[in-house]
Formats: structure tokens, C-alpha cells, sequence
């Protein structure tokens, strides 16, 4: 504190000598000063509060400012916003003590949104902030009724729609012309928040405004700019996905309609590259992981490799990583689902860093050139290398639900006819890494298949599955799963003629391994599981390749093979069908599949009775030479023109997938939880402010 001779120091010359400095530390200390503060009194002193916390005490007494201020606000608005004075303020009051101060949450709610369209960046910036704070630690109390109640208090029921659609009006200006990018940054977190109020989305009654007047338009030309595409391309695509997952089948959703919509080739390019840069940074990492780990033998388990592969290994770092995978993935799935234009991006979009590049430049700094292999990858094949790592342990619950999520991505994908058309194009060899899982046989490994057409690395991805995973805990979905992608391949081949070089006896052998495992473990595997539907496709599938084959398969010698490992393995076939029987005469849970099975497998039983018999005849002529695998094919191919097979209806048809009914239930609870864990990464940046 000054003392009386400071102002003349002050005026005579501007300055304050060393002496007097001296005199006023000394005067401070001494005895005739205590009255201010005593000895006694310095452990209780309490520390100054910040002019913000000061007025929102106010705020939060239920009092008003403001009165006789016309100044107040902008004055206001230029202080920054306290987060965790918000967050204990909101925090310690009960819900009935919140809603006693409506009429103050609805004034900041109106003075922030007329704030947004301020020229003042600096005000700007803390009304979003202030909005944050608001809608965050509201949101996190427990409303009885979240829809009236929250909406009541933070708006005023009254006039929710016209106060909320200036909000969105103010929003939009500012994602079309950001002051900046921190702005931008905290506009898409407002909207973040906005958008994840509940756990269930078609429970939020805030994103019903959002329906009113949409924001699509203006958030998908993000991804236009690669320059916010790169910093702010991911949070965008989590607030699409989110927003167009509300209420689907229940009204209309703009979201859906203008994503269904969408033509525009940059834009749709731009979130192509959004996609196909997280699944690229995700395969390094987990290609890293796994050579880290490889020098451990087998029991460098994948568990540590792909287990936790949703880094960094702080428990919140995994969540918002999962969180951005999760809502990555819903996008992909809801735009390859509804969007008709996106097939161009799924086989052209390379992976050229382009983001990285125009980053790279802003901040003055050399960006090594790509290599031939980026310039050649496409998201596809990028994905291909994504969903190997993601099925190669799927034990876990959210690894499961992204594994399937992947394969219902490409069940869609292999039913567009342009989509399989680039599948199979010889022209194209994109190169395509698998990581294959650990085995009692074999280590983990990470392989780049030879080029060839991607329909090769598909393929290998879905058998690598079925070889892998045969465990009592089967998990039948995700193998009906696999075997419908090849299915539908298959049909693609069968009607386009096809010819596919691949070596096909690997497609047979880990199909009758699927069988023979189920033979085997029929009474442990849970009862729930349909392994009889799972066996009628892997017949269905045999007997298009034994009534079709000659129209796809690359050479007669295929074809000869295909006959030889049916013959191999008969007593596999007629195990199958004494067990199918029985199943039906003892009338179990999944009788009628059963009964179908039996049936499907009048050709194949048709073969390996046919065959044994002349088998056996030739065994009875030599007697002393012992068969071999190359007299059996003569054998099959001499004795074609006495078999007699049955004509099967509906062997290269497919039920399309269709989310509603089916799959609703699990595309929801995706939804939630990538909304819950985005929501625990959002507690933990507040945290951090």
C-alpha cells in the first residue's frame, strides 16, 4: 500500500528511488501497518477472487449486475471464463436451487448468443466458452425430465425455438467465417456437447432444434478446405455421424437426407481423406506395436498388441481414441450405407498426406515425399489393413463391435456392383498389408500381399478370420459375417464370369475346418448360437462353387480340385448330415435350419457317394499300388459324364442388407457408445482448462 508522499514522488519526475522502495518495504513490515493484516489473521486470509468469479457469484445468488450498466455485458465478455468456478457453481446447487435461477441462465443464454455475432473476436471466443460451461455442467446433473426441465432452464420453454435457432444462425456464421481457428475449434465443441447431452441421442430434445435448422451445409464444407479438414476433420465427422443417427426411422432427419444427397467430389474426397488418414495412423501404430512385440514369441500375446490398441495408455486417452474410431467408422458406415456417389472415393482416395503436406508448408517445414506404395493405396485397401488388425482380437466387447462394424461395412460394399467391379479389376494392384494373429503353430505377423486385384486381399482377410477363430465362445455373428462377403464375391464372379486367380482350395479348407470344429464342439458352443445357419452358408456356398464353378473358376484343374477335397473329406459331409438329422428328429432350437442343411447337402453327398464308389473299384483293380491324390483327379475326371447332380434354386442370391430391423439395435449401441466415451474424453479437457 502507498503511503502519503508517494503520489508527489510519482509526479516529480515519474519515478520511485531505490530508497523509497526501501522506506515502503520497511514501513510494510513494521508494527503500525499490522492493523491491515495480523500475524494472527495470515493463515485465514482468504485469496482475491478474479473479477469474473465475483460477478458470477452474483449470478448465482439469484442477483442481476447488470442493472444500471449499459456497459456491462461487453465488459463482461472480455474477461476470461472461469471453467471450474462454472463447474462448482452448477456442481454444488441441487436441481431445484438450478431451477430458481432460470430466469439467470436464460439472460446469459441470450446475451451469450447475441454476443456471437460481436466484431470483437476476444468476445466472441468467451461466449462460446460460457456456453460450454453452461450446457456441460447442466447436462451432467440428473434432470427427472431432461427435455422440458434442461431446455426450461437453460432457454426458457417458452421461447426454446427462437432463442436456439439463433444460436444456430450465430454457429453458422461462424463455422462459414471463422474469426480463427480457435473459433472454429470452440464451435465444434459446443456443438460436440449439444449433440451428446444423453447417452441416447433420440433422447436429447436439443437436437431436435438442430433437425429445425440444419447445419450440414456448413460443416461439410470443412472438409473442403484441406487446411481445417486437417485440424478439425475428425471432430466434424463425429458431430455428422452423431447428428445423422437421430431418429432415422421415426421423422425426417436432414442429416441423413443431405449425406444420402451429397455429390460434391471435394467435398466427398475430403472425407475420404478424414477416413483414410485415421485408419492409416492406426495401422502404423499397430504395424509398430506389433514388431515391438514380435522378439516376445507367442506369448507377446495380442492382448498387448491389439488389445489395447486405442492409445495413449492413460485410461482417458484410450477413450477419446476409441471415440474418434468409433464415430469414424459410423460415418464410413452411414455414408457407404446411404451415399451412392461415395464408391468413387472408397477405390480412388489415395493415401498422398495431402493434409499433412499443406500443414507441413504453413509451418515452413520439409514434407519427404511419398512413396510409390502410399501413392498407390486406396481407402479400401487401407481399410482391409484396419479391419485385420481390428478381427485379429475381438474378444473384448468394443473390439467386437467395431470388428463388426467393419464387416458390415464391407457386406455393403461387396453388393454394389461398381464397388466389386474395382474389387476385381486386374489393372489395379493397390498393395494391401493383413496382419494375421497369433497362433499355436505360428507368431503374430503383418504380410504384404503379392499385387494382384483387391478381391485377393478380401478374401484372404475374411478366411484368415475363419481359420483364426474357432473357439468354444464361437462367434457365429462375425463368421456369417465372412462368409456372406465371400458369398456375395462369389455371386459377383458367377454372373460377371469372373475369373479370379487365386488359389481357392484355401476358401475350401478353412470352411470345412469351420465345419469340423462345429462338429466337434456342437454340445459346449452356446445354445444361443445358430451354427446350423452358419453351415448352410458354408453349403450353399460349395454348392455354388459345384453347380457354377466351371463359370468362374480360373481353369478345369480348379474345379477338378474342388470335387477332390469334397471326396477328402466325406465322413466330415456325412457326420454333418446324421447330426442335421438328428437335430430335427429331436426337434432342437434350430430344427428348421437344420432340416435345410440336410437337404442342401444332397449334391455334395451325391459327389462322395459317386466318387467312392469308382474310388473303390480302382483300389479293387490295384490292389498293391497305393492311391495317390494325382490318380484320384484322373479318376474324377473320367467319371464326370456318369454323375448326376440336382439343379438348386437360389444358390447365387442374397438377402441385402438392411439395417431396420436387424442391425438397429447394435448400430444404436454403437452410437452410444461412442457418445459416452467422447463424453468422458470432453470431462477430461475441461480437466486440463
Amino acid at each position: 500500500m502507498m503511503d502519503e508522499s508517494t503520489p508527489s514522488k510519482l509526479q516529480s519526475g515519474g519515478k520511485i528511488s531505490a530508497s523509497a522502495v526501501a522506506a515502503r518495504a520497511s514501513s510494510a513490515k513494521s508494527p503500525s501497518r499490522s492493523f491491515f493484516l495480523r500475524a494472527s489473521d495470515e493463515a485465514q486470509r482468504m485469496p482475491l477472487k478474479e473479477k469474473f468469479v465475483q460477478i458470477y457469484e452474483q449470478f448465482f445468488q439469484g442477483n442481476d449486475p447488470s442493472v444500471g450498466q449499459p456497459f456491462f455485458w461487453d465488459e463482461l465478455f472480455l474477461l476470461k471464463v472461469n471453467f471450474q468456478f462454472f463447474k462448482q457453481a452448477v456442481g454444488e446447487r441441487s436441481i431445484d436451487e438450478l431451477m430458481a435461477l432460470k430466469n439467470t441462465f436464460n439472460m446469459l443464454f441470450v446475451r451469450c448468443t447475441t454476443a456471437l455475432g460481436d466484431d470483437n473476436p476476444v468476445r466472441v471466443l468467451h461466449a462460446l466458452e460460457t456456453l460450454q460451461a453452461m450446457f456441460h455442467n447442466v447436462f451432467a446433473k440428473r434432470f427427472s425430465n431432461f427435455g422440458f426441465d434442461v431446455i426450461n432452464l437453460l432457454i426458457g420453454f417458452d421461447q426454446a425455438e427462437e432463442r436456439f435457432r439463433g444460436l444456430i444462425l450465430g454457429l453458422q456464421n461462424l463455422i462459414r467465417q471463422p474469426q480463427s481457428d480457435l473459433h472454429l475449434e470452440h464451435t465444434l465443441r459446443l456443438l460436440s456437447i449439444i449433440a451428446t447431452a444423453t447417452d441416447n441421442i433420440n433422447q436429447n430434445t436439443f437436437v431436435e432444434f438442430l433437425m429445425v435448422t440444419s447445419l450440414f451445409d456448413p460443416l461439410v464444407q470443412i472438409f473442403g478446405n484441406a487446411r481445417l479438414r486437417a485440424l478439425f476433420g475428425f471432430h466434424t465427422l463425429f458431430i455428422i455421424a452423431v447428428l445423422t443417427c437421430y431418429m432415422k426411422y421415426e421423422s425426417a432427419n436432414p442429416y441423413l437426407t443431405s449425406l444420402s444427397d451429397l455429390s460434391d467430389e471435394i467435398i466427398l474426397d475430403g472425407i475420404g481423406a478424414v477416413v483414410v488418414e485415421l485408419f492409416d495412423e492406426r495401422n502404423r501404430l499397430w504395424t509398430s506395436r506389433a514388431e515391438a512385440a514380435r522378439p516376445q514369441g507367442l506369448l507377446g500375446s495380442l492382448s498387448s498388441i491389439v488389445g489395447h490398441m486405442f492409445v495413449p495408455s492413460e485410461d482417458v486417452g484410450v477413450k477419446a481414441s476409441v471415440s474418434t474410431t468409433g464415430a469414424v467408422l459410423l460415418a464410413l458406415y452411414e455414408t457407404v450405407l446411404h451415399n451412392a456417389h461415395f464408391v468413387t472415393v472408397l477405390t480412388h482416395t489415395q493415401v498422398l498426406d495431402i493434409d499433412k503436406e499443406q500443414a507441413s508448408k504453413a509451418a515452413g517445414a520439409a514434407t519427404p515425399a511419398a512413396t510409390p506404395e502410399q501413392h498407390s493405396r486406396t481407402l479400401l485397401s487401407t481399410f482391409f489393413t484396419f479391419t485385420s488388425f481390428v478381427l485379429a482380437d475381438c474378444n473384448e466387447t468394443e473390439n467386437t463391435s467395431f470388428a463388426k462394424l467393419c464387416l458390415i461395412i464391407l457386406t455393403n460394399v461387396t453388393e454394389d456392383q461398381h464397388a466389386n467391379a474395382y474389387l476385381h479389376n486386374t489393372n489395379v494392384h493397390a498393395p494391401v498389408c493383413l496382419h494375421k494373429p497369433a497362433m499355436r503353430h505360428r507368431p503374430a505377423s503383418t504380410v504384404t500381399l503379392p499385387p494382384g486385384p483387391l478381391a485377393i486381399g478380401l478374401l484372404d482377410l475374411t478366411i484368415e478370420f475363419l481359420t483364426s477363430h474357432l473357439r468354444r465362445n464361437l462367434q457365429s455373428n462375425l463368421h456369417s459375417k465372412c462368409l456372406g462377403i465371400v458369398h456375395r464375391m462369389l455371386c459377383y464372379q458367377k454372373k460377371h464370369r469372373v475369373r479370379l486367380s487365386y488359389n481357392w482350395k484355401d476358401l475350401w479348407i478353412a470352411m470345412l475346418g469351420l465345419v469340423k470344429f462345429i462338429l466337434v464342439h456342437e454340445q459346449t458352443i452356446d445354445v444361443t448360437c445358430n451354427v446350423y445357419g452358419l453351415v448352410d452358408q458354408v453349403i450353399n456356398i460349395f454348392n455354388l462353387f459345384v453347380t457354377y464353378g466351371d463359370t468362374f473358376l480360373p481353369d478345369p484343374n480348379s474345379y477338378d480340385e474342388l470335387y477332390y477335397e469334397v471326396i477328402r473329406e466325406q465322413t466330415t459331409f456325412d457326420s454333418l448330415y446324421e447330426c442335421a438329422r438328428k437335430h430335427v428328429r429331436e426337434q432342437g432350437p434350430h430344427a428348421v435350419v437344420a432340416s435345410k442343411v440336410a437337404t442342401h447337402l444332397i449334391n455334395i453327398r451325391a459327389i462322395t457317394n459317386h466318387f467312392s464308389v469308382k474310388i473303390d473299384a480302382w483300389t479293387r483293380s490295384n490292389p498293391t499300388t497305393q492311391l495317390t491324390p494325382e490318380q484320384v483327379l484322373t479318376i474324377v475326371r473320367d467319371n464326370y459324364d456318369t454323375l448326376t447332380l440336382k439343379l438348386q434354386d437360389n444358390l447365387e442370391s442374397y438377402e441385402k442388407f438392411s439395417e431396420n430391423p436387424a442391425e438397429l439395435p447394435f448400430i444404436t449401441q454403437v452410437l452410444r457408445n461412442v457418445v459416452c466415451t467422447n463424453r468422458i474424453a470432453s470431462l477430461h479437457h475441461d480437466r486440463q482448462r
